[in-house]
This record gives structure tokens, sequence and C-alpha cells, in this order.
């Protein structure tokens, strides 16, 4: 255990908590993740969960093949029975913080068909792994994660190509998206647009015919916060935001809003810190969180990936308060 604890400790510790991940503390604290963990596991001396990764997989994991290891069974009760002692989580209904009514389930879910040329071209792909652009470009695909890439690309309806250029493959789920912010706007509220992919926006402003706003990386500081006073001010029928910007304190419950994934993200993180910024204390209605799905296609993977990561947090968080409840139980 650490014998002499400065007040640096606390607070990278503090702040880790309240960011609600190290990587995400260490970018508000502009160090590296790697010091990051390095301080705050000097609160126990790595005591709770072994000093080394290899300590750690050796006791709590089982490697299933190569670079891939599960988890031993009981070994997440062992891990927040171990981790219990140091850490706290309270959620918004037990801090009685009012919260409007979410609905992000299969109720939200809009399921749509491939074009059939479009099938053809993501069969090839996902079959051959290589495609030949309308220029006559090659597009390979050297393993299964660059294949999975194209894919989720096709899916959504446009490919970025090796000259730097968009291969607009068909406008299926860019229809289905304007036909559902046409909903969101006559039922009173805003379109919060979640996509990690640029061509998803831009064909949307081709049939907006109109330039839409955006959060995400490479946008500069001044024009994020222009974007968030305009969307708060109720000045916005949409923004865009990429999930990776979703987070670090970004408030957009200013004007009741639906969140819309126009293209899947693997971050289960991500998928929800992007809901939060609009559900969330200060918000006036209900939010409903519409996802659009094309069926037989890499969408299906990817948002099963990120419901089974949201309920093995769920899990998790509830075995964490089962041992910290046992542990502030009266002795019998």
């Amino acid at each position: 255990m650490l014998r002499v604890m400065n007040f640096k400790h606390l607070h990278y510790f503090w702040a880790a908590a309240k960011a609600g991940g190290i990587v995400r503390a260490s970018e508000q604290l502009h160090i590296t993740p790697q010091t990051l963990s390095g301080q705050i596991k000097l609160l126990d001396g790595g005591l709770s969960l072994g000093t080394t990764k290899s300590a750690f997989y050796a006791k709590y994991m089982v490697q299933v093949r190569q670079y891939q290891w599960v988890a031993r069974k009981g070994a997440a009760a062992e891990i927040m029975q171990m981790i219990a002692p140091f850490t706290t989580r309270t959620t918004a209904e037990e801090a009685q913080i009012p919260l409007p009514p979410l609905v992000d389930d299969a109720s939200t879910e809009i399921h749509l068909d491939l074009p059939p040329d479009a099938r053809v071209l993501y069969g090839q792909m996902h079959d051959e792994r290589i495609l030949q652009t309308p220029k006559g470009d090659t597009m390979a695909a050297a393993n299964p994660g660059v294949r999975d890439v194209y894919l989720r690309q096709i899916a959504n309806g446009a490919l970025y190509t090796p000259d730097g250029g968009t291969w607009h493959i068909h406008s299926a789920k860019t229809d289905a998206t304007i036909r559902k912010m046409q909903e969101v706007w006559a039922a009173g509220k805003k379109a919060l647009l979640i996509t990690s992919l640029d061509s998803d926006i831009d064909r949307i402003e081709n049939a907006l015919g109109r330039k839409i706003l955006k959060i995400a990386g490479g946008v500069s500081t001044a024009k994020r916060i222009a974007a968030i006073r305009k969307w708060n001010a109720g000045e916005l029928q949409e923004l865009a935001l990429h999930p990776k910007s979703a987070a670090h304190g970004l408030n957009l419950q200013g004007v009741p809003a639906d969140v819309l994934f126009v293209s899947g993200y693997y971050s289960e993180e991500g998928d929800s810190q992007a809901i939060k910024r609009v559900h969330r204390p200060g918000q006036s209605q209900g939010v409903n969180v519409w996802r659009f799905l094309m069926r037989h296609t890499v969408d299906i993977k990817i948002n099963n990936v990120v419901e089974s990561k949201s309920e093995a947090q769920k899990d998790a968080f509830a075995l964490l308060k089962q041992h910290q409840e046992q542990s502030d139980a009266p002795p019998t």
C-alpha cells in the first residue's frame, strides 16, 4: 500500500472517476494514459488486480485462440470484489436526478434492405475481399478488419476510393434518414445525427440542399463552440456528431431532440456518450434513439457487439454494487 500519498495521486484518481475512464481523463489532463494508470496504481500498489498484465491474464483470463482471451468463469465477480473498496458509482436514479424517458430498443431500430446492385458489391467484398471501382481502381481488403470497414461503407451507401474520391453506391439509408428527420421535426424536436462517415453527411446535405454543422475531428474549437451555441439556442434543425467527439462535457440538452445513428460504431462507450449528450438533466422531453440497420450486413454485427458490451457493463456494475452493499452492511 502506498505510504506517502500526495494530492496529485488523489487528483488523478478523481479525474479518471469523473471522466469515466483513464483514456478520457488523460486527454483532459494532457498526459498519456500510461502515465495516468501508473499514478492510479500507486493508490493501492497494484494489490487489487496485480502489478503486471501477464499476471492479471494468468489469474482471470483463459486463452481461446491466438490474441484472443476471455474471462474465466467467476472472474468478473472476483474482479468487482477486489476493486469495490476503491470504487463508487451512483446512477441518476439512485441520486434522484430527474431524467426524461429514453427509448432505445427494437422499436426504434429501422431495418432496411440493400438495393440489388449494392448487395452484389457487398457480397463480392465479403467473399473475395476485392472490388474494382468505376474508374478502374482496385480496392482490396488485406484482412477481415479492413474488409469490415469497406462493408460498413457499402452498407451506408458510399466507398472512399484510393484516389481520395467517393464512390456513391446507393441512397437507401440516406433516404430513410431524411424521412425520419422530417418526422422528428414534425414532432417539434431536433435531429442529432451520429456517424463516423463524412460521406453520410455529404449525401444528407445534398438531399436537404444546405450545409450541416458538425462536431468532429478536424473541426476547429471555434466552430464547435459556435455549433453548440446555435444548437442549444434552437437555431439548428439538425447537428452532426462523430462518436469520438461525443464526450468531455459536451452539453446538447438545450432543445428537445432525438438521436439518429446513421452509422454504427463498435465502441459501447462512444455509443452511450453520444446518447447522453441530449439525454441528461435539463432535457425537457423524452429522447428516442433511432438506429438505421441494413439487413444481413455488418450493421447487425456492430449493433449486436454494442448491445453485448452494454449488458456486460450492466452486469459488472450490478456485481460491484452487490459487493459494496455487502461490505457496508453491519456485522451480524
